[in-house]
């Protein structure tokens, strides 16, 4: 009996695993030409933007060096059915930062600057808050580079466009605090590209984004592009959307330089052009910017080999270079590849917390068009898969454990003298799970929850509930039977 058991068992969890797997697979697109790839992924992104619960998309495909494809999916307001379009300006968050590094460098090229000086140097009506770490340390490139040593910086703070906001200095004081020694390593902030922000306002004498209007979104004609906002753009920016799929109404930062742009995906296509064949810098300033500066830690370095300026660099296994950049905010997400030197690249724009696994897939469908290996970020897809088989076994398991519990009489038991290895192993066990669970609830943001929002909570769901089954098993042990 207990083999017929078994067997049911090992044929419901495969049962399990081939539901958990069929959603993801599809047919692959076809590669005869430029233009069957677009007209598959027209009538396959619907459904993949189905799949993942991304309300809105819009998508550029840059091949062979010119613009190939621009398309919008779905819904820029969902509930009143309002469509996105190709022309609708969306936030672009921290591809923002790869526009500013341009205007850095343009302002290295037209005023001399140096970028291995303390960027203190350049800074007049501003100084840093105090940290045991030497501030004269700071150098325009690290700021540059990601390795300054600052914090991240505030997250999730968000201000109504219509209302007044801080000041970028108080801003700065407030966040700009080294936590580390300057130039050591990586360490993704958005304090380095608000600082920089300040410092084109320094130098130039005018707003930031005056100069950036005029220093590089005027020049590569990004029109529907600009670091402001315009309550009078036609059409509006979108809603966004959480990952629970709630509207967020549109919003502004008080800093502007790592990831206040507003633009177009045809407008960030014309940006990654700009790289391709630049004009507003020379090409030996272009390589620098996509160099790689400092080799990529964290989780990072699971998709990155490093980082440039305002570019994470990334090398195929087929040896072919990538630079790229991501933005994600409250309910917006955004990317950008380019290999650039081969005249290909893509731009995805899209209004929901949803949208990383959703990019994953289209990266995964584009390297069939380049012929290249696929992008790091195609890696969400597999990892999506093997979230989903853990779940199951997990579960699995615990319908197994829930099964041999209810079979056997238990009591509560404190007593000293019977808590044996098993036990304490268990509680501790169940006590470590929960204590993480509720570590991670308290974050602000935990990056896995963006990466796979339709795996982590139920991931969470089913470790709760082992978290609650390892402690019962300890606190409830089976009761004792008297002898003779």
């Amino acid at each position: 009996m207990k083999y017929k058991n078994l067997f049911l068992i090992l044929i419901f969890i495969l049962s399990s695993l081939v539901l958990v797997i069929s959603p993801l697979s599809f047919e692959k697109a076809p590669i005869d030409s430029a233009d069957q790839w677009i007209s598959y992924m027209d009538q396959h992104i619907p459904v993949l933007m189905k799949r993942h619960g991304v309300p809105g998309l819009i998508l550029a495909v840059i091949h062979d060096g010119e613009l190939s494809k621009i398309s919008s999916y779905g819904y820029a307001d969902k509930e009143n059915g309002i469509p996105m379009t190709v022309d609708t300006p969306c936030r672009m968050e921290s591809i923002s930062k790869s526009v500013t590094a341009w205007g850095v460098m343009k302002l290295v090229s037209d005023y001399d600057l140096d970028i291995d000086a303390p960027v203190a140097t350049y800074l007049n009506s501003w100084e840093f808050p105090d940290s045991p770490y030497d501030e004269n340390k700071v150098t325009v490139r690290n700021l540059l580079d990601q390795s300054s040593g600052m914090p991240l910086g505030p997250i999730g703070v968000l201000y109504d466009p219509k209302e007044p906001t801080p000041a970028l200095r108080e801003c700065l004081t407030e966040a700009a605090v080294l936590f580390k020694d300057p130039g050591t390593s990586f360490y993704y902030s958005n304090v380095n590209y608000n600082i920089l922000e300040l410092l084109i306002e320094e130098v130039s004498g005018i707003s930031f984004s005056q100069y950036m209007r005029e220093n590089i979104l005027e020049p590569l004609s990004m029109d529907h592009s600009s670091y402001d906002w315009d309550e009078n753009w036609d059409p509006q920016v979108p809603n966004s959307y959480d990952a629970a799929g709630k509207a967020i109404p549109v919003y502004i930062y008080p800093d502007k330089g790592s990831g206040g742009l507003f633009s177009t995906a045809e407008d960030i296509a014309s940006f990654v052009l700009e790289g391709m064949d630049p004009v507003i810098l020379d090409s030996q300033t272009v390589e620098n910017i996509y160099k790689e500066h400092v080799k990529m830690s964290g989780y990072y370095g699971a998709i990155y080999d490093g980082y440039g300026f305002g570019h994470f660099i990334e090398e195929t296994k087929d040896g072919k270079k990538i630079v790229s950049h991501g933005g994600q905010g409250s309910g917006w997400m955004s990317h950008f590849y380019s290999i650039y030197d081969e005249g290909e690249a893509i731009v995805m724009i899209a209004n929901s917390q949803r949208a990383w696994p959703l990019f994953s897939e289209i990266l995964t469908d584009w390297s069939r068009l380049t012929g290249f290996q696929p992008v790091g970020m195609s890696l969400i897809r597999k990892a999506a898969i093997l979230v989903r088989i853990v779940i199951v076994v997990i579960i699995e398991i615990l319908a197994v454990a829930v099964t041999v519990i209810a079979k056997k009489r238990r009591q509560l038991s404190l007593k000293g003298e019977r808590w044996t290895a098993s036990r304490i192993l268990s509680l501790a066990g169940g006590i470590i799970l929960a204590g993480s669970l509720i570590y991670i609830g308290n974050m602000d943001y935990f990056f896995l929850d963006s990466v796979l929002p339709s795996e982590i909570p139920i991931l969470k769901g089913v470790l709760a509930v082992s978290a609650a089954v390892l402690v019962f098993i300890a606190v409830f042990p089976e009761k004792r039977t008297r002898k003779g």
